[in-house]
């Protein structure tokens, strides 16, 4: 919208210096070269303001738009984290990934359940190790999925559905449904009318799986039962 208002505004001050003119001359009054100068003159005066109120307004609210992330990039970061996890290089993991670590007791049988509805949506991806203690408890951490659209990092706004434990059954379920808006323009319109800059092009949409990865260390003496469904990997000693 922003763009178009220099091309409003010289179609407003034409009509009105027409307007003025058939007032003033109504059978004199003609368009001549001094009156042209004076309308492309205010044209461009009119996108140069309108250039430098978009580069002040883009700058004052870059700070409220995620992050920038290609899909490439979340992609290597998605991998470096599997990576690490089946490594048990747990330690080298960057601490924004980690959407929350808990401890819960067990028994001698821990049941995993799947109730995921959504055919959109895969099964968490669950990595399961065992500890050589005998302790009766679960370390749980949970890592956020990274949702990337148009080259924007929205992983911070998703909504996400953690594991639901009740002694020794846990329940995974479809992370809940949520609407991100957002606007953007672009600045390179107006400076394409002076220059050959070709205004970017805004359609590079993308996105990754809403569901969340799951690190369970285990006791070595609890049975693990669990669903068919589930994306379950067994880290090996």
């Amino acid at each position: 919208m922003i763009a178009f208002m220099p091309i409003l505004l010289l179609i407003l001050l034409v009509l009105g210096a027409v307007y003025g003119g058939i007032r003033v001359r109504p059978k004199m009054w003609q368009m001549n070269r001094k009156m042209t100068y004076v309308f492309f003159s205010a044209y461009v005066v009119i996108l140069l303001l309108a250039t430098i109120a978009i580069s002040v307004m883009d700058k004052t609210s870059s700070a409220e738009y995620p992050q920038q992330l290609t899909m490439k990039e979340a992609d290597q970061i998605d991998q470096s984290l599997r990576d690490k996890i089946l490594s048990k290089d747990l330690s080298s993991i960057d601490p924004s990934l980690i959407l929350e670590s808990r401890t819960h007791p067990t028994g001698e049988t821990l049941r995993l359940k799947n109730a995921t509805y959504d055919s959109y949506d895969e099964p968490p991806s669950i990595y399961i190790e065992r500890k050589s203690e005998h302790d009766d408890l679960i370390e749980e951490t949970i890592y956020k999925p990274l949702f990337i659209a148009d080259n924007l990092d929205f992983s911070d706004l998703m909504g996400y559905a953690l594991p639901e434990w009740n002694r020794d059954e846990v329940v995974f379920h479809s992370p809940p449904e949520k609407e991100i808006v957002y606007t953007s323009y672009q600045d390179a319109y107006l400076l394409s009318q002076f220059t050959k800059t070709q205004a970017e092009k805004r359609g590079n949409f993308g996105g990754m799986s809403r569901q969340i990865i799951v690190h369970l260390l285990v006791p070595a003496s609890t049975e693990i039962e669990a669903d068919d469904s589930l994306m379950i990997s067994y880290l090996e000693d």
